[in-house]
């Protein structure tokens, strides 16, 4: 396999990543609006299918730097972050959002979970959509630093 082949079957693991964290932060961010409108008991089950999909979703993210880097290594041809244009930047800080976005998702997840209360549900919530509108950020801005 060549370089060119490896550079697609990476090109392709990104995107079926970026695929899969963009489903999943938009699945959770369904699952809060059910959980809210369901009796307690039945929203902590769907709490627990959120952390499961949070847990995933740290491999999901690492998976995301990991091929985005080498994508990018491969890319730059040895002239370093200046071979790539103003949008591939800014999509980078997209990217940084949405993996601290991720890590606060998880963090006020957590404590939701240990009997922290409604405002620790509405931050996960709230970082949740950090993350679903980091990852299409991210994505449309990819398509415009690469047309």
């Amino acid at each position: 396999m060549g370089g060119h082949d490896a550079m697609n079957w990476m090109l392709a693991l990104h995107l079926v990543v970026l695929a899969m964290g963009t489903g999943m932060s938009f699945s959770n961010l369904v699952n809060f609006a059910l959980a809210a409108r369901l009796p307690a008991e039945q929203a902590r089950l769907l709490a627990g299918l959120r952390m499961v999909m949070g847990r995933i979703g740290d491999g999901v993210i690492a998976l995301i730097w990991l091929s985005g880097l080498f994508l990018a290594a491969g890319m730059g041809g040895g002239a370093g972050m200046d071979a790539f244009p103003v949008a591939f930047h800014v999509k980078m800080l997209f990217v940084l959002l949405l993996t601290l976005s991720h890590i606060g998702a998880r963090y006020s997840a957590s404590r939701a979970a240990k009997g922290g209360g409604a405002v620790w549900i509405m931050r996960a919530r709230l970082f949740t959509a950090g993350v679903f509108l980091s990852a299409v950020a991210s994505i449309v801005l990819a398509v415009l630093a690469f047309r």
